[in-house]
């Protein structure tokens, strides 16, 4: 019996689907919403608790995409949350078959644009790749005193050098290296990355040999390698005394408080200020 058969029948039809996620520098994780594992081209995929929204024709002009939920505290949700800043590319295939000498027929392709979790369930927006490749980004052009560009991103352009640490304990989000020789706070705002796993996190804070991430690696012991990359606050004097970067700084230090062009109107007097006034 044919996909297309079995996909119309009343009788015989037992849909079921695989999601194939791929994570850059991390890995894939293969899972299916049937009730056991299923195996396809010598690939497990495993049993979870993952349902998707319906794949349905939008009108004109709008993004098709998917809802898809799966436990919070899976370990692809744990990925995509400590996915690296800046984001790093995850993607999901899903293939539906009815029986197992069937070829499963793709039937979405996209990209992981946004992740949303409650005390259950974690909820993942996928566009679909094709209507993603077709996104036209509007030029905008915004001004502050800060810098607004990615560090060592495209517009920055500062020179990244990686200190190799090794962790000697890990508490949840806060890990203790043995050696740390740069002053507190120069890795703050910085990143922090698994030599082995290739995983990411933005660190929050730096305190001697203690880092804080924004969230907990999902395989890390003391003994670990890992490599940090110094962090930037945006500010003008950083840019230049710690890269020697200002010819990239993108913001405006000069700016001021109060729009120039804007009339400054007085302040209006009080009742009271009237009333004594005319006394």
């Amino acid at each position: 019996m044919t996909y297309e058969t079995s996909e119309t029948s009343i009788q015989d039809a037992q849909p079921r689907e695989i999601y194939s996620f791929a994570l850059a520098t991390i890995g894939s994780f293969n899972l299916t919403s049937s009730k056991d594992d299923e195996t396809f081209g010598g690939v497990t995929y495993s049993a979870i608790a993952i349902s998707r929204s319906n794949a349905t024709s939008v009108p004109l002009g709008q993004r098709r995409e998917l809802t898809i939920t799966l436990p919070v505290d899976h370990p692809l949700t744990l990925a995509l949350l400590g996915n690296g800043v800046p984001p790093r590319d995850a993607t999901l295939k899903i293939q539906r078959f009815h029986n197992p000498s069937d070829t499963p027929m793709q039937i979405w392709d996209g990209v992981v644009a946004s992740i949303s979790t409650d005390d259950q369930y974690a909820r993942l927006r996928v566009p679909a790749t094709i209507d993603v490749a077709f996104d036209v980004r509007i030029p905008i052009l915004k001004a502050g005193r800060t810098c607004p560009h990615a560090l060592y991103g495209p517009g920055c352009q500062a020179p990244r050098t990686d200190a190799a640490v090794q962790v000697s304990t890990v508490a949840g989000a806060t890990i203790g290296v043995t050696v740390y020789p740069l002053a507190d706070g120069w890795a703050k705002h910085g990143e922090m990355v698994h030599t082995v796993t290739g995983e990411r996190r933005s660190i929050l804070n730096q305190t001697g040999t203690t880092f804080v991430v924004d969230v907990p690696f999902t395989t890390l012991a003391p003994g670990n390698v890992m490599n940090v990359a110094s962090g930037c606050d945006g500010l003008i004097k950083t840019c230049r005394d710690k890269y020697n970067n200002v010819g990239n700084f993108g913001g405006h230090p000069d700016l001021p408080e109060v729009n120039p062009s804007t009339p400054v109107h007085p302040k209006p007097k009080s009742v009271w200020d009237i009333l004594k006034g005319a006394l």
